[in-house]
């Protein structure tokens, strides 16, 4: 497992290196992708295609055996390397990236809602060993509804966070969004209104009658009492 992890650790390693963590939440799934640009002057052609060959697993458990599917691009200055895999929620909870970058770091999906939170500083700035990223964002894009966050930008559906070595001690992420209803849920809340439309309807109704039960006695008192 560590071979496998070697260019982790060299491209966080590097000075100028920036990151970008994208994740894409839906109702089944997780697609997460990750990109590290790295300075092309910190690695030779034959280095960079050693390191574009290296496997990096979806999760830091001991037996995994699946892999991000990666690929290496360039311009004039810097080299990219870029991660992705589609997670679930079992996975997405124990990835690499995630683990790797927050202390605690927990991913709650209920029937109703699903909820990121983080421990307060992100590890992946200066790490105890030896790891380092001069900056990073995280991107978080869903067409749910978001309840509440702290991200530092909102830009459509997309919440964003930015960190650097001035923030990184305290930069939790935090989101909670609403699921949409499934049908079977929307056809149970429409038979719940329309029976409490029915009771309504009729304890209106007896209440009614009731009233009118009370005039007219009232109304043939008063008439006897005329007599």
């Amino acid at each position: 497992m560590k071979k496998k992890l070697i260019l982790i650790i060299v491209l966080f390693t590097v000075t100028g290196c920036t990151a970008q963590y994208d994740l894409v939440i839906d109702e089944s799934s997780f697609n997460e992708s990750v990109t590290i640009k790295a300075p092309k002057e910190s690695f030779g052609r034959d280095e960079i295609q050693v390191y574009s060959k290296q496997k990096i697993p979806i999760t830091q458990e001991a037996s995994q055996t699946t892999f991000y599917n990666s690929s290496l691009t360039e311009d004039n200055s810097n080299y990219y390397f870029k991660f992705n895999y589609s997670q679930n929620i079992d996975t997405i909870n124990k990835g690499y990236f995630v683990t790797r970058c927050y202390q605690n770091a927990n991913i709650n999906e209920t029937n109703k809602q699903i909820e990121i939170s983080t421990s307060s500083e992100f590890s992946c700035i200066n790490m105890d060993d030896g790891l380092r990223n001069d900056e990073a964002q995280i991107n978080i894009t869903t067409d749910l509804k978001v309840i509440k966050n702290n991200a530092d930008k909102v830009n459509g559906n997309t919440y964003t966070w930015n960190i650097n070595e001035e923030n990184y001690k305290n930069k939790p992420i935090n989101i909670t969004m609403q699921k949409k209803q499934s049908m079977k849920d929307v056809v149970k809340n429409l038979e719940r209104n329309s029976a409490s439309k029915d009771l309504f309807i009729i304890y209106g109704g007896l209440a009614l009658l009731l009233v009118l039960i009370i005039l007219l006695v009232t109304i043939k008192l008063k008439n006897n009492n005329k007599i």
